[in-house]
């Protein structure tokens, strides 16, 4: 299995307030597991936290068995 070299994506980049984001964050090797309660909530929990600190406005989230979708808003 060859791994993914994504360091190379983060190169150079930048985030600016206001502007609106789609971010896909997938497992280690795509394993299943992050629709289990435990692991679900905890995810549920940091977009809650995120929003609620002002980091982001959410607009919509996805937990897949392997991947979550994210869609929001950067605060300041």
């Amino acid at each position: 299995m060859q791994l993914r070299q994504t360091s190379v994506l983060h190169a150079h980049r930048w985030s600016e307030s206001g502007t609106t984001y789609f971010v896909t964050c997938c497992t280690r090797f795509r394993v299943a597991g992050l629709t289990t309660g435990a692991i679900s909530s905890v995810i549920c929990g940091i977009v809650a936290l995120s929003d609620a600190t002002g980091d982001t406005v959410t607009h919509a989230f996805t937990i897949m068995p392997d991947h979550i979708h994210w869609l929001f808003t950067l605060g300041d």
